[in-house]
């Protein structure tokens, strides 16, 4: 049986395991693509070309995805694992954007203190800094940001957090930090 959906067969042809979700929303068209490339490596190194190669098989399947949709709004969200050079995040934004500009980068900076860093260790050992490994890509032509930021719950009072229900470690739970993002249409 021939895969469903544009993406799923340029997936299977590829080899590349990706999951995307078309969500309608105010009546228009919105892909969402989760992302989490390749960890590691340093600038050149087999794991950083590897990240590029991931890169841009994944921008070759939201393209297609894309086609029959041209104005549709796009979210590209993850781990890029941006450690060796920014070429992953370029070669993602490459030419998906409407008339084939290319994606947006939304800015989170965390509440507390406006740090970019999504990515912290959670184990005593580890020797990484904080750094910004995760990055939501989207459509400007198609949507705006409204409001962003990085989400720790530390960042909180414990007032608000107990108001809100939100318990200090729940987002000690991963290294990564969740990216908030409210959009509006253009």
């Amino acid at each position: 049986m021939a895969p469903p959906s544009v993406l799923a067969r340029v997936e299977a042809e590829g080899g590349l395991s990706a999951t995307g979700a078309w969500v309608t929303v105010d009546g228009r068209d919105v892909l969402f693509v989760p992302v989490d490339l390749q960890s590691a490596g340093y600038d050149g190194s087999p794991r950083d070309r590897l990240r590029e190669v991931q890169a841009r098989t994944l921008n070759r399947a939201i393209a297609a995805a894309l086609d029959d949709r041209p104005g549709a709004g796009l979210v590209v969200a993850g781990d890029l694992n941006v450690v060796g050079s920014a070429r992953p995040l370029d070669e993602l934004r490459r030419g998906l954007g409407v008339g084939g500009r290319d994606l947006e980068v939304a800015r989170l900076e965390r509440l507390r203190d406006r740090s970019l860093a999504t990515w912290r260790s959670i184990w005593g050992e580890d020797p990484f800094s904080p750094g910004r490994l995760d990055y939501l890509l989207y459509r400007g032509a198609v949507l705006r940001v409204e409001r962003a930021f990085l989400f720790d719950a530390a960042d909180l009072s414990a007032r608000t957090r107990e108001s809100l229900g939100v318990l200090g470690s729940d987002t000690e739970k991963s290294d990564h930090l969740p990216l908030v993002v409210d959009f509006g249409g253009r």
